[in-house]
């Protein structure tokens, strides 16, 4: 099929929130066949991909993503991103760029840090650090004071970080997940008598 006609773009002239839909075919090795289908937010040109029960926040050219939303059975989760992430295609060899990120439920902020991408070659190596802790808010009176005389819950998501090792010439990531970064800290462990 010609990369043209693999393609349908239509603008949606009277319609309320969105501004355009792409349907776009594809078939290659990696991913296998199917259909892909876009939407376009007219407020913030937002693509949102209908079948995911949320949405990625590109950029209006999209070159870079300046978020994710997730709204599930009325309740909603938001990474932000900032300066957005760029299409790490677009890296050049030595390149890095790095910002800051932060998750929302509801409205309310959980938790944040920093995030990089670095090139070398033709594998990027992408992490999320997380530098801020917990500040729950509007708790119930008794986890309020759990969280006041134990404050490794709001100190816990600190202690990670996530890294990936994406491999653009196989457009794959070789490694990808979250793993501990104060192997020394056992107050958690110790306060809950978990492995």
């Amino acid at each position: 099929m010609e990369p043209i006609a693999a393609m349908l773009n239509c603008e949606l002239a009277d319609h309320p929130v969105y501004d355009g839909v792409e349907i776009q075919a594809f078939d290659d090795e990696v991913h296998g066949s199917g259909l892909l289908c876009f939407l376009s937010r007219r407020a913030d040109r937002t693509v949102v991909d209908p079948d995911a029960p949320g949405s990625v926040e590109a950029c209006a050219d999209a070159s870079s993503i300046h978020g994710v939303a997730v709204v599930l059975d009325g309740a909603s989760a938001r990474l932000s991103l900032d300066p957005p992430l760029l299409d790490l295609r677009r890296l050049d060899a030595g390149d890095r760029v790095e910002g800051r990120w932060a998750v929302s439920v509801g409205g309310t902020a959980i938790t944040g840090g920093t995030w990089t991408a670095g090139r070398r070659d033709d594998v990027v190596d992408v992490a999320m650090a997380v530098t801020r802790r917990w500040r729950p808010e509007g708790l119930p009176p008794l986890m309020r004071v759990v969280t006041a005389v134990a404050p490794v819950f709001r100190t816990w998501p600190t202690t990670y970080r996530w890294e990936a090792e994406i491999d653009l010439a196989r457009e794959v990531a070789r490694h990808a997940g979250w793993r501990r970064t104060t192997a020394g800290d056992t107050s958690y462990r110790r306060l809950t008598r978990s492995a």
